[in-house]
């Protein structure tokens, strides 16, 4: 209405806005309260940005891949022609929006075009267009990278820092007025003094900072602070006429009103979120945060999933920040002698080994002992080895103690791959037991956040194939050698069939269209009363229903 009003806008005809009104009202009451309304916009959003994507990214990249196309925008009279022309053109079509007076003749326009052309061709120029290219790259990736999910923990991380430290030192005085043997009796008496006068100074400065302050101040909790402000404004009339008027012969007609009005308005509203915010964490852990579907699970100290352990991004990739802390401390400690910093950086490392290993113990391990195919068998979870984009994890069978099996998680081109590297005793236990640890793998890469599993990937691989390389947006397929003649598998396809292609784009009919939830695991549900219920029948002596369907796969073929 604000916009609508504007001083130059045309007047809108009052039935129109509230035909306007009454149409934003339905369409968000549909999204609040109807199911299907939300998927279908689910949807729409979905195929909206996929079209924009295809449109922007996709179908310029598919152009590029055509090598005259190529050569043609690399030859020089096209570079002459956008450093010269097409640049300065877009920066005058910029300057002409926000400063149209600098080109009120065309003689003023002919020379704006000549010294903005001076200034982007010369060397200052050509340096800060490079610079502005590579800031735009960056926070492109950053924002695959999870930025604002990033910036959503990193908030919380700071105010909880923030009370943490308000805690502390809460705490430090607490503990220096406690009563310590072989004190004199004067000393006593002076810490008894202080502790009853330190305890309503503590306790409210806690409630005032963690209930009636922080909420208001956390960008995460304040807009359901303002929106309580707003809902109590109106009510403000009968507060000063009940709790004002009482009080303005103890603090005056100014400044009671004004007492009442901040405390109802700013300290109340704060409560309020405070409480809301309460009770949706509580509601969360009384749920346990049990979703329908098996989904990642925290697995760092930090609160990091396996894939913000290996993947770099903003307040995330934990493992490539250590190592290469890691390589920077062992560099100054060759240098100083202070060998401090490395054995930081080694007991982090050795904190995120232990992490990893306890998800394997409780996913797979713990959960295998109890079926009956193995309770007089001996599993357990081995070693842990880090790299900055790996995570290598040992089954160590207790009959097999020299061959173990090892288990590959990567970080390939922003997925999260997992496939087992060496199989160990897997060949030699029965087929029931082996069900038994598929079963515990398939909780595990969930619970892990896996994109994609190798074995999967390979049983669906046609036989004239030499090799594959998984990329950020195809599955590559190599026919005869690596780097000569491939066939590309679209990942943005995901949902539905993947289409083959040749890398000019062009869709192959002689080879064939791939499943998407044959390729690619994340893509399978499973959803965690069926996980329980496999896992109940085989306790039980039943025949458990399979967890995944036989298209998919988590072992080598020749198991």
């Amino acid at each position: 209405s604000v916009l609508w009003g504007h001083a130059h806008m045309p007047p809108i005809h009052p039935a129109a806005r509230l035909a306007f009104f009454v149409l934003v009202g339905t369409f968000f009451f549909c999204l609040i309260h109807m199911e299907t309304f939300r998927q279908r916009m689910k949807r729409a959003l979905w195929q909206t940005g996929r079209f924009l994507r295809t449109a922007i990214i996709d179908v310029p990249a598919r152009l590029l891949r055509i090598a005259a196309l190529r050569q043609f925008i690399e030859s020089w009279p096209v570079r002459f022609a956008a450093a010269y022309l097409f640049k300065p053109l877009i920066a005058c079509g910029i300057l002409a929006v926000s400063l149209p007076q600098v080109f009120d003749s065309w003689v003023h326009g002919v020379g704006m075009f000549l010294g903005v052309n001076f200034v982007l061709n010369s060397r200052p120029g050509q340096a800060a267009t490079d610079g502005l290219l590579q800031a735009i790259v960056k926070v492109y990736d950053l924002f695959r990278a999870g930025l604002v999910p990033g910036l959503f923990r990193l908030i919380v991380a700071l105010f909880k820092q923030a009370i943490d430290m308000v805690e502390y030192v809460l705490f430090s005085v607490g503990e220096w007025l406690r009563f310590r043997s072989g004190e004199s009796w004067l000393s006593m008496a002076v810490r008894a003094v202080l502790t009853v006068l330190w305890f309503p100074i503590a306790y409210l400065t806690r409630f005032y900072i963690v209930v009636l302050i922080e909420p208001g101040f956390n960008p995460l909790k304040a807009p359901v602070s303002y929106t309580a402000a707003k809902f109590m404004v109106p009510l403000y009339p009968f507060v000063n006429k009940y709790l004002a008027e009482p009080l303005i012969p103890l603090l005056g007609e100014t400044a009671a009103p004004a007492v009442v009005f901040f405390g109802f308005s700013f300290w109340i509203s704060d409560a309020f979120g405070f409480l809301f915010w309460e009770m949706k964490e509580n509601w969360s852990l009384y749920r346990a945060n049990r979703r329908p579907t098996l989904r990642p699970v925290i697995v760092g100290s930090h609160g990091e999933t396996v894939k913000r352990l290996l993947q770099p991004g903003f307040h995330s990739g934990t493992l490539p920040k250590l190592y290469a802390r890691l390589r920077q401390a062992e560099r100054d400690a060759l240098k100083t002698g202070n060998w401090q910093s490395v054995r930081v950086c080694t007991r982090s490392l050795q904190e995120v080994e232990v992490s990893v290993q306890r998800l394997l113990a409780r996913d797979v391990v713990v959960l295998v002992r109890q079926s009956p195919q193995w309770k007089d068998e001996k599993l357990n979870a081995g070693r842990v080895a880090l790299a900055s984009n790996r995570i290598s994890l040992e089954l160590v069978h207790a009959d097999f103690p020299q061959a173990p099996v090892w288990l590959d998680v990567d970080d390939r081109a922003g997925w999260l791959v997992a496939g087992i590297r060496q199989p160990g005793w897997l060949d030699q236990v029965n087929p029931e037991q082996r069900l038994a640890v598929i079963t515990g793998l398939a909780g595990f890469y969930k619970h892990a956040g896996i994109d994609l599993v190798r074995e999967q990937i390979e049983a669906v691989l046609p036989a004239d194939v030499v090799g594959y390389d998984i990329t950020e947006r195809d599955l590559v397929l190599w026919l005869h050698q690596r780097g000569g003649a491939a066939i590309y598998y679209d990942w943005s396809e995901s949902e539905m069939p993947l289409t083959p292609r040749n890398i000019e784009g062009d869709t192959l009919t002689d080879w064939p269209v791939l499943d998407a939830e044959r390729v690619v695991f994340g893509r399978v549900p499973i959803r965690w009363d069926q996980w329980v219920e496999t896992w109940q029948a085989d306790q039980d002596g039943r025949a458990p229903t399979p967890l995944l369907d036989a298209k998919v796969r988590l072992l080598p073929v020749a198991l």
